[in-house]
């Protein structure tokens, strides 16, 4: 990897204090199976600090604002981070950011096939910044890094957790007519409702109420529907002696057949060995 190119041999102007840089060098196996950081640091700078990268290079970049602010253009979008601000990019894509103010950040560049996966998730969502709580992992990461003691399992752990945690705050609150949707259909699991009648008390056409449900939960208003029958069936079979066709029954699977059909499905299992396993551990012919 060429260090001049990517910036880290460049000077840079601006910068007040710095703590690090560390880097890390990965086990072999840290760097084929888990996200794994190159290196990071902590920096306390003022205009005219600034980066500019229109050849990026195979890395994701995390930063944590903790006072001023930065400005941030990403593919030809401009973001601005303010204190408590995390941010996350793809340096594959061009990208620049610079301060606006006094201001002090830390930040690592990492790597891994899941990060990458997560950036493109919250890029098409247009997110790069996340209003989460990083001040101590982020505090914690560089302290491991300083250290040379780091695990690249404890490592891959810190930043998938705060991965998680933006990905959480990327989930805004339900709308009254999917949450209202999502409460009748839990507590209708046994009658045989269409799809018609959950999106008429919600109050939406199908189409309308079909395509929102989608996009508010991830998954189909039937998918969503099945979902839930499976796993209150898998209770049943795991914790009582209930036979097949009663818990059909119950969930309105119509028939002990399309129970083991569906349930076989989307699982992998007939019900009986599903069961079985529970019970014994070890699988059991239908």
């Amino acid at each position: 990897m060429d260090m001049h190119r990517i910036g880290l041999l460049t000077k840079e102007r601006g910068i007040n204090k710095k703590e690090g840089i560390f880097f890390y060098t990965p086990s072999d196996f840290t760097q084929h199976n888990l996200l794994y950081i190159l290196w990071g640091a902590r920096y306390s700078c003022e205009s005219p600090y600034s980066v500019v990268r229109t050849q990026g290079f195979s890395a994701l970049l995390i930063f944590y604002i903790e006072t001023g602010c930065m400005t941030f253009t990403y593919d030809g979008e401009k973001f601005t981070a303010n204190a408590g601000d995390s941010v996350l990019i793809d340096c594959r894509k061009p990208h620049s950011y610079r301060a606006d103010s006094p201001v002090t950040f830390s930040w690592f560049h990492f790597q891994g096939e899941l990060g990458y996966a997560y950036t493109d998730r919250f890029w098409s969502h247009r997110r790069i910044i996340f209003k989460i709580y990083a001040k101590q992992p982020m505090s914690e990461i560089l302290h491991l890094l300083s250290s040379g003691n780091a695990s690249g399992d404890e490592l891959a752990f810190r930043i998938q957790e705060l991965l998680s945690r933006m990905a959480q705050s990327l989930t805004p609150p339900l709308s009254p007519p999917i949450q209202n949707a999502k409460n009748f259909i839990e507590q209708n699991l046994g009658q045989p409702v269409s799809i018609e009648a959950i999106a008429a008390y919600a109050g939406l056409s199908r189409y309308h109420f079909s395509r929102l449900f989608h996009q508010e939960m991830g998954v189909s208003p039937y998918r969503y529907l099945l979902n839930m029958r499976l796993e209150h069936a898998k209770k049943l079979l795991s914790e009582s002696s209930l036979s097949i066709e009663v818990i059909a029954e119950m969930y309105a699977f119509y028939s002990a057949s399309n129970f083991i059909r569906l349930f076989h499905k989307y699982t992998g299992m007939t019900p009986l060995q599903f069961r079985h396993f529970f019970r014994n551990g070890t699988n059991a012919s239908s």
